[in-house]
């Protein structure tokens, strides 16, 4: 009798699943569309690894995460109106909002770390208040600014936690 794994039907192999799922991520064209494929790729990957805990899952999760969701986020920040108040840090650790940029520290130490990164949470804050975002939504983005496709998904009006219970995992 031959193995499930080499029958026609099989399931994806691990690096393919994510591969597939990295490639709905970027067919999204709206943040809340990212957000979904997100979720599903996160559940789909669980299925393959079997546990949240596996250090397999966490990579992949990962990878999901940063080459996926966060780049697919950053390009359609290029496309939307409300992309330009979505707070984007570069290389060399260079904070930018709307054209603006803002350098943050090094700090030197731990707590330096944690006031140079206070000061560049009031210098955001400060730009998209000038940009006329409420601060409820402010609060919001600074909130998921490590998430830029949910960061995109508050500034424009979009819940995209619904999605997130939705997935969520039991």
């Amino acid at each position: 009798m031959e193995d499930a794994k080499h029958t026609a039907g099989a399931k994806l192999g691990k690096r393919a699943l994510l591969a597939d799922c990295l490639a709905k991520i970027k067919a999204a064209t709206s943040p809340l569309e990212v957000e979904e494929a997100f979720q599903q790729g996160l559940g789909r990957l669980k299925g393959a690894y079997g546990s949240y805990f596996s250090s397999g899952y966490r990579r992949a999760s990962e990878k999901l995460r940063w080459e996926g969701a966060n780049a697919r986020a950053i390009e359609l920040a290029d496309m939307l109106p409300e992309g330009r108040f979505l707070p984007r840090i570069g290389p060399r650790r260079k904070l930018t909002i709307g054209g603006a940029t803002y350098s943050v520290g090094y700090g030197g130490n731990s707590t330096g770390e944690r006031y140079a990164w206070c000061a560049a949470k009031e210098w955001t804050r400060e730009r998209l208040r000038a940009g006329g975002v409420p601060d409820p939504t402010i609060t919001q983005v600074l909130d998921w600014w490590g998430w830029p496709h949910r960061a995109l998904c508050i500034l424009a009006n979009v819940d995209f936690r619904a999605a997130i219970a939705k997935d969520a995992p039991r």
